[in-house]
């Protein structure tokens, strides 16, 4: 009937007529896609292009939201990571600071020159790590690795489910546009008004 949506199963049928592969891999790969997509199509529910493009809006806003989480935990990550940089750096040259104010007057600038290097590194970490205690942060060097390393694992998940989202979200559209394809026919073909006179 005319004004009437095609259901998922026509525009299932639409695209398995829009690519006919040639080659036996290609309909080998052909029939794969359309397994995947129609076990899509059943779990999820979607019978109607309505539901077909609220899908579509919901794996996308879920999509981009996973994105945000991974790019917030890489964030993280880095200001962890630099905090523990600086705590590393900071104990790697204590020693050459505590060698400096037991150094003897007359010899001091001579070993300044010589850990000038040293001294630099050691003045620049106990700053930074000054002014993060200053900013109300503790200096916990263990909780910073910990957090690093579920940040990270979480990240890997999240990256993971995003990989999976993105080929879902790709054969998805390819459904739509061939949904989109079939009603664009639909609507374009002569009308049947009868007989010419």
């Amino acid at each position: 009937p005319e004004g009437q949506q095609p259901s998922m199963i026509d525009l299932w049928e639409a695209q398995q007529q829009l690519k006919r592969p040639d080659t036996r891999t290609g309909k080998i790969r052909a029939l794969q896609e359309s397994a995947a997509l129609f076990s899509f199509l059943q779990a999820n529910g979607i019978q109607s292009m309505q539901q077909l493009h609220e899908k579509i809006a919901d794996m996308n806003t879920h999509y981009y939201d996973l994105r945000r989480e991974i790019v917030k935990a890489e964030r993280r990550i880095a200001v962890l990571t630099e905090r523990g940089e600086m705590w590393a750096q900071y104990n790697e040259y204590k020693t050459v600071h505590k060698q400096l104010a037991r150094v003897k007057p007359e010899k001091r600038e001579l070993f300044e020159q010589r850990h000038s290097r040293e001294l630099i590194l050691y003045d620049a970490a106990a700053r930074y790590l000054k002014e993060l205690k200053a900013s109300g942060e503790e200096i916990t060097p263990k909780e910073w690795r910990r957090e690093i390393d579920l940040l990270t694992a979480q990240k890997q998940v999240d990256s993971i489910d995003m990989k999976a989202m993105r080929e879902e979200l790709k054969a998805v559209e390819r459904l739509r546009k061939a949904a989109d394809q079939l009603a664009r026919q639909e609507r374009d073909k002569p009308r049947d008004r009868g007989p010419e006179r």
